[in-house]
């Protein structure tokens, strides 16, 4: 239910209005300018109706001045008995949404304005949202047929119909990661509030603080005025943090109590303020190594990997290439910038045998790449004759990746074989008892032995014959 306000020092009007609009609204009655001082958050009410004179005194209008200070977009009608032109324009002037006379207007009427302003302001919000942000023109839906893409829509129709899970989306450089959390908010019980994104990677700690908490007017030298910060701003919608690993650690403590508790409190004020925020975090960090790093709280890495996203890399989903590639080639002939209409087999094999470390996002600008060259030279098929433009950006990759993943493959597989070999001249040695046996090959304990055998083995599966006491230790 949405809630509404009504600051009125009329006890009997406020007993019939409270009556009234139970049915249909949360409603809360304050009676003074005190009582509202004191019990006022600025994102606690949906809605607030305020009388112009409270004890005799035009206390209302400083109220609503007050009221949008703190939260613009929170709808203020003036519901009086005075009917003053000079109070209409000073009310109006303030930022108040109407100013309704109680004895013209009953309280079915005042409804069907409440319902109307509502409704405005929740768009006013998401207009807002669209104007502050920089929209990248990426697909609205998560593009492929692939078993890991069908896992992850799952998990974003969880995480958004439940609207209020933190989630962390995991994922490689240029997978989409971002794409994720706007299909959260695009599909969610979510999707009429605001969706904002902080990039955190590269901005200082005092400026990411001030940036996602606000500040007050002289909090430091430069704060010349009242500033909201991006967790204000998306409330009842979605705060998308990206790289939330490289957040500084004074900031991690505050976002902690956000996330626990939805509060918080400008820099320069003490004053806690309630939001109705889901954040969505996302990185491409080993957070629980820079835990282990001292560079990450415990404690917040816990909050956020409750609900993990893994966003595949493009090589773990090839099987979706040529879904992605011919959609990026139609994103580009619809916008007049290509003849290009298809990709020949030899391209789309090239595109399935290169190791894509861009991910997503290379595909794109490839793509983009190809169909620029396709308008220049008037080709409606991108095909071999493209192969030769394709050498430097791909082809030359591929065949790099290809030699050094060989070369990465040999290297550890003789590093598996080396220790492999002590393992068992160990056993000969020493026995079979696994914690004697550790001692005397140097590793910490048992376990760490065990561990080191199950993944040389597990790597390279084809050494259990060669090895087969070392395969025998683990599994006796």
């Amino acid at each position: 239910m949405k809630r509404i306000l009504l600051v009125d020092d009329d006890m009997e009007y406020a007993g019939e209005f409270k009556d009234f609009f139970s049915l249909s609204f949360e409603v809360t009655l304050l009676h003074s300018e005190k009582d509202f001082y004191e019990k006022f958050n600025p994102y606690s009410f949906d809605l607030i109706a305020l009388d112009i004179r409270l004890n005799g005194k035009k206390e209302g209008l400083e109220i609503l001045e007050h009221i949008k200070t703190e939260n613009p977009f929170l709808p203020v009608i003036m519901i009086t008995g005075y009917d003053s032109t000079d109070y209409y324009t000073e009310a109006i002037s303030l930022g108040a949404e109407a100013y309704l006379n109680k004895k013209k207007f009953n309280l079915t009427a005042i409804k069907k304005v409440f319902d109307t302003i509502l409704e405005k302001s929740s768009l006013a919000k998401q207009v807002s949202s669209l104007e502050k942000r920089i929209e990248v023109l990426e697909p609205r839906d998560i593009i492929g047929k692939s078993e890991k893409i069908r896992v992850l829509k799952e998990k974003i129709k969880m995480a958004a119909e439940d609207g209020k899970m933190t989630v962390l989306i995991k994922g490689e450089t240029g997978v989409g990661k971002e794409l994720v959390a706007r299909n959260i908010h695009r599909i969610g019980i979510r999707q009429k509030g605001p969706f904002f994104t902080v990039m955190i990677a590269g901005m200082p700690g005092d400026v990411i603080y001030s940036e996602l908490f606000g500040h007050e007017k002289g909090a430091f030298t430069s704060a010349y005025s009242k500033r909201r910060g991006v967790i204000e701003e998306s409330h009842k919608g979605i705060l998308f943090l990206d790289e939330i690993g490289e957040l500084d650690m004074e900031s991690q403590v505050k976002l902690l109590r956000v996330l626990e508790y939805q509060t918080f409190s400008r820099l320069g004020s003490n004053k806690e303020i309630n939001v109705d925020v889901q954040f969505v975090a996302a990185t491409n960090k080993d957070l629980e190594k820079r835990v282990q790093e001292n560079k990450f709280r415990e404690d917040l890495y816990f909050r956020l990997k409750a609900f993990e996203v893994d966003v595949p890399s493009l090589t773990e989903r090839k099987e979706d290439i040529p879904q992605l590639s011919e959609y990026f080639l139609s994103k580009m002939l619809r916008a007049g910038r290509t003849t290009a209409k298809e990709f020949s087999a030899d391209i789309m094999d090239i595109f399935l045998s290169y190791h894509w470390p861009g991910n997503i996002r290379e595909l794109k600008n490839i793509i983009e790449s190809l169909c620029t060259y396709a308008r220049f030279k008037n080709k409606e098929i991108i095909d071999s004759g493209f192969v030769s433009y394709l050498e430097g950006i791909v082809i030359k990759k591929s065949q790099e990746a290809q030699k050094n993943h060989i070369l990465e493959l040999n290297y550890e597989k003789n590093l598996a074989i080396t220790e492999l070999r002590l393992i068992e001249k160990g056993i000969k040695m020493f026995g079979r008892k696994k914690t004697k046996l550790a001692e005397k090959l140097g590793y910490n304990d048992r376990f760490v032995l065990l561990r080191r055998i199950k993944r040389c083995f597990e790597k390279f599966p084809g050494l259990k014959e060669m090895f087969s006491n070392a395969y025998d230790l683990f599994f006796q």
